[in-house]
């Protein structure tokens, strides 16, 4: 637990998270609708998951950081 608030309050800080756009993509023409930006990170033996980065950082008030960021 300690682990998850020193990796998360140092990240929102000086982040480590890696943000990607993937294209949505229609399957009837295959023209770009838009883009899903999606959240990663290098380190995942701590969280495991983003969704566990998003659930430990609203636990722990560092949510509007987060999604700022």
């Amino acid at each position: 637990m300690e682990k998850r608030i020193n990796w998360l309050s140092q990240n929102i800080k000086e982040p480590e998270i890696n943000i990607v756009f993937q294209p949505i993509i229609s399957l009837k023409n295959g023209d770009i609708l838009g883009y899903e930006a999606l959240s990663q990170t290098p380190d995942e033996n701590i969280f495991g998951s983003v969704e566990d980065i998003f659930a430990e950082a609203q636990e722990q008030d560092y949510l509007w950081e987060l999604e700022h960021f």
